[in-house]
Protein backbone atom coordinates (compact mmCIF):
# COMPACT_ATOMS: atom_id res chain seq x y z
CA UNK A 1 0.00 0.00 0.00
CA UNK A 2 1.41 3.45 -0.90
CA UNK A 3 1.60 6.36 1.43
CA UNK A 4 -0.69 9.42 1.36
CA UNK A 5 1.09 12.07 -0.19
CA UNK A 6 0.81 15.56 0.98
CA UNK A 7 1.91 18.68 -0.91
CA UNK A 8 3.44 21.85 1.71
CA UNK A 9 2.03 25.08 0.52
CA UNK A 10 6.09 25.77 -1.16
CA UNK A 11 5.26 22.88 -3.42
CA UNK A 12 1.86 24.13 -4.12
CA UNK A 13 3.29 27.59 -5.17
CA UNK A 14 5.82 25.80 -6.83
CA UNK A 15 3.35 24.40 -9.18
CA UNK A 16 1.80 27.73 -10.25
CA UNK A 17 5.97 29.42 -10.54
CA UNK A 18 7.15 26.78 -13.04
CA UNK A 19 4.27 27.03 -15.13
CA UNK A 20 4.67 31.01 -15.49
CA UNK A 21 8.24 29.85 -17.02
CA UNK A 22 6.52 27.53 -19.63
CA UNK A 23 6.87 24.29 -17.45
CA UNK A 24 4.46 21.99 -16.84
CA UNK A 25 4.07 19.78 -13.92
CA UNK A 26 0.85 17.66 -12.41
CA UNK A 27 0.78 16.41 -9.17
CA UNK A 28 0.79 13.20 -10.84
CA UNK A 29 4.06 13.76 -12.19
CA UNK A 30 5.15 14.41 -8.66
CA UNK A 31 3.79 11.59 -7.30
CA UNK A 32 4.95 9.03 -9.74
CA UNK A 33 8.68 10.65 -9.25
CA UNK A 34 8.24 9.74 -5.74
CA UNK A 35 6.86 6.30 -5.45
CA UNK A 36 8.58 5.42 -8.66
CA UNK A 37 12.30 7.15 -8.63
CA UNK A 38 15.08 5.97 -10.30
CA UNK A 39 17.27 6.52 -7.13
CA UNK A 40 16.29 8.13 -3.54
CA UNK A 41 18.97 10.15 -1.96
CA UNK A 42 19.49 11.70 1.83
CA UNK A 43 19.20 15.34 2.33
CA UNK A 44 19.27 17.23 5.26
CA UNK A 45 16.88 17.70 8.19
CA UNK A 46 15.59 13.98 7.52
CA UNK A 47 14.49 14.77 4.42
CA UNK A 48 14.77 12.69 1.35
CA UNK A 49 15.48 13.47 -3.00
CA UNK A 50 13.69 10.87 -4.96
CA UNK A 51 15.14 12.06 -8.32
CA UNK A 52 13.31 10.53 -12.01
CA UNK A 53 14.55 11.13 -15.50
CA UNK A 54 11.87 12.85 -17.54
CA UNK A 55 13.86 12.52 -20.89
CA UNK A 56 17.65 12.01 -22.08
CA UNK A 57 18.54 15.46 -20.71
CA UNK A 58 16.66 16.03 -18.02
CA UNK A 59 15.49 14.65 -13.88
CA UNK A 60 12.64 15.84 -11.65
CA UNK A 61 14.12 15.98 -7.91
CA UNK A 62 11.49 15.93 -5.23
CA UNK A 63 12.79 16.92 -2.09
CA UNK A 64 10.46 15.29 0.65
CA UNK A 65 9.83 13.93 4.07
CA UNK A 66 8.12 10.71 5.30
CA UNK A 67 5.96 11.56 8.83
CA UNK A 68 3.56 9.76 10.30
CA UNK A 69 3.49 7.21 7.40
CA UNK A 70 2.84 10.20 5.10
CA UNK A 71 4.85 11.89 2.59
CA UNK A 72 4.95 15.23 2.34
CA UNK A 73 6.44 16.80 -0.65
CA UNK A 74 8.45 20.08 0.43
CA UNK A 75 9.39 21.07 -3.05
CA UNK A 76 10.86 20.14 -6.31
CA UNK A 77 12.46 21.00 -9.67
CA UNK A 78 13.72 20.21 -12.78
CA UNK A 79 17.31 19.31 -13.84
CA UNK A 80 20.02 18.68 -16.29
CA UNK A 81 20.86 14.69 -15.72
CA UNK A 82 24.74 15.76 -16.37
CA UNK A 83 24.33 17.99 -13.16
CA UNK A 84 23.37 15.43 -11.02
CA UNK A 85 23.82 12.05 -12.10
CA UNK A 86 27.30 12.30 -12.81
CA UNK A 87 27.93 12.40 -9.11
CA UNK A 88 25.73 9.22 -8.65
Amino acid sequence: MQKKIFFSHHAQLKFQLLRRHGIHFTETHIENAVNNPDIVLEAEKSRKIAQKALDAKRVIRVIFEVKNGSIIIITFYPARRSRYENKL
